[in-house]
């Protein structure tokens, strides 16, 4: 409970962003806070694999990572007040009754394409786990290092991505969603190709294509769904998008576990692609 009450520390940033943030610098804004989480979860697999590696146990890991969750904590005071410009069309309300308002059926589609992806990519993180334990026997420091590499990806990804969404179709109307397209076909053809290799090296040459194509169809996703909803609605929305990464993230070792332990850990490998398939009929009209 205390853990998932600091997460949501990165929900009111974002929320607190959308209040105080020009709408065409948003999207933007997002990005560099993507980068910024990247550099955390850089630093912290291999801090803490070098911890673990030197003492064996847990307890400097748990004191840093107890100071740091502190400090977030305190930080929270930090964050600027808010205020809208906008004349409130409506009057105050309860949380429930806010999301009763909000018109989801005009973005159904934008959040089952978000949840096919964090879900793929959840189960690949799963999967991946199992595989460098008993398939690649990867020590524990080397394992932080290569959460550190992905991390390093994610950041450097994001920083591109503002330069990529301005000279990539600038001029298409359709643009956004070819975007979207060539963020599916990267991560698609990295799952399987990850799917059917036995060599950790292909995992980590393949891991580029992959987090860049995430990382990609997160900042367009964002933009869609920015241009679809009210600025009143926004706080709100933002929130419950956020709460589908911890949602994946629960429903995926469960399922990774059933299968492997029903049919094969290879059989688990194609569960990424059965999520990012989910998406596929739906993503044709999602940014045009």
């Amino acid at each position: 409970m205390i853990l998932a009450g600091v997460h949501f520390v990165q929900v009111l940033i974002k929320a607190i962003a959308v209040d105080i943030i020009p709408e065409k610098e948003q999207v933007t804004v997002f990005t560099n806070i993507g980068a910024l989480l990247g550099v955390g979860f850089t630093l912290g697999p291999v801090i803490g694999g070098h911890l673990y590696a030197a003492h064996g146990d847990f307890f400097y890991i748990v004191v840093i990572v107890n100071t740091l969750y502190l400090a977030c904590l305190g930080a929270v005071a930090l964050l600027p007040e808010t205020q809208t410009s906008a004349k409130p069309t409506k009057p105050k309300s309860g949380v429930i009754q806010n999301i009763q308002q909000i018109n989801w059926t005009l973005i159904w589609d934008v959040f089952l394409v978000k949840m096919a992806s964090e879900l793929a990519f959840s189960f690949w993180r799963s999967t991946l786990i199992i595989l460098m334990r008993e398939v690649f026997d990867i020590p524990t420091k080397s394992l932080g290092y290569f959460i550190g590499y992905n991390s390093v990806l994610m950041v450097l990804s994001n920083i591109f991505m503002p330069f990529i969404q301005r000279n990539l179709y600038p001029d298409d109307q359709n643009g956004t969603n070819k975007l979207l397209k060539l963020s599916l076909l990267l991560q698609g053809v990295a799952f399987a190709l990850m799917a059917v290799s036995k060599s950790f090296s292909a995992f980590v040459i393949l891991c580029t294509p992959l987090i860049f194509g995430k990382v990609l169809l997160d900042t367009v996703w964002m933009k869609i769904l920015l241009n679809r909803i009210k600025d009143e609605d926004k706080g709100v929305i933002i929130g419950a998008s956020d709460s589908i990464v911890p949602l994946s993230g629960f429903i995926s070792p469960i399922t990774v576990g059933a299968v492997v332990e029903v049919s094969s850990l290879g059989a688990s490998c194609y569960l990424p692609l059965l999520a990012l398939a989910v998406s596929v009929p739906i993503i044709n009209k999602l940014g045009n």
